[in-house]
């Protein structure tokens, strides 16, 4: 997991640095492993990784009279290896996202300040991506520990991962024995997605005070002044003008003297009291 997250910062970075076209096409075929099964990968690096071993066993015993063996194709490098081919796109497809978010003015500033492209990594985005870096971590560790294909055909002489044992047992039928080397991928695959959660959840805002992400905003109802809510007697010329436009019926303009509230709705008065007509009508300076 930790090789596969470095080298996906490595690229990430470079793509960045130097967003060329073929930089892009170059990252993307190496992040097609994901895509391919974990045996084809096995066997695509087996013999190249095998041919290797034996020009150099045979270089050895030529030269120097020994020979070192399978330092290539029988140790854990070749897993190592292969993890990578497979899982790098689960990596660098998290670091690219993260990496977009550092605006480029960010990166301009460190360099202004002196810091070269290393310093600028190391100091300004590696702080910024801590989350995202862990969360893929957490994901490469958990591919990785449930993979078996790719283990099956790479694994060195007498190494059983649990996936592996678990394999092994419950083709020999033994069921209850390969439950625990299940239960065990089970709980240490969710213990770091549970400290995954907790380190996310720290970090949102709010969440280390103990307040609220989220308050709703109150809103005090609205409130007028007691000369705003007393009717306005119009002018006669006013009255006659809105008569005139068709504002309200002649007979209610005869009968009661309209005045507009605070609302803008003209109301009807007279002489016994609110007459209780309510119409719209146009503020009228």
């Amino acid at each position: 997991a930790l090789v596969a997250v470095t080298l996906a910062v490595m690229l990430s970075y470079g793509a960045r640095l130097n967003p060329s076209s073929w930089v892009r096409s170059a990252n993307r075929i190496a992040a097609m492993g994901y895509a391919i099964p974990g045996s084809v990968i096995a066997v695509g690096i087996m013999i190249p990784l095998a041919w290797l071993d034996q020009k150099l066993n045979l270089f050895l015993r030529d030269n120097f009279g020994f020979m070192v063996g399978l330092v290539l194709s029988g140790s854990a490098f070749v897993l190592i290896y292969a993890y990578t081919v497979r899982f790098l796109a689960v990596s660098f497809n998290t670091v690219e996202a993260s990496l977009g978010k550092v605006t480029p003015s960010m990166d301009a500033a460190a360099r202004t300040l002196g810091q070269t492209a290393g310093g600028t990594l190391r100091k300004v985005h590696t702080p910024i991506m801590r989350s995202s870096l862990l969360a893929a971590g957490i994901l490469v560790f958990v591919d990785v520990m449930k993979e078996l294909p790719a283990t099956i055909i790479l694994r060195p002489f007498n190494f059983d991962t649990l996936a592996v044992r678990a394999y092994s047992l419950a083709s020999d039928e033994r069921l209850a024995e390969s439950a625990m080397s299940s239960l065990a991928i089970v709980v240490v695959g969710i213990i770091p997605v549970v400290i995954l959660s907790l380190a996310m959840r720290r970090s949102r805002p709010g969440s280390k005070t103990g307040e609220p992400r989220f308050t709703r905003r109150k809103e005090k109802p609205a409130t007028y002044p007691a000369q705003a809510r007393q009717p306005v007697p119009l002018p006669a010329e006013t009255r006659r003008a809105l008569l005139h436009a068709g504002a309200f019926p002649a007979r209610l303009a005869r009968e009661h003297k309209y005045a507009t509230d605070w609302s803008g709705r003209a109301v009807g008065t007279s002489e016994h009291g609110w007459c209780g007509h309510h119409r719209p009508v146009l503020q009228v300076a």
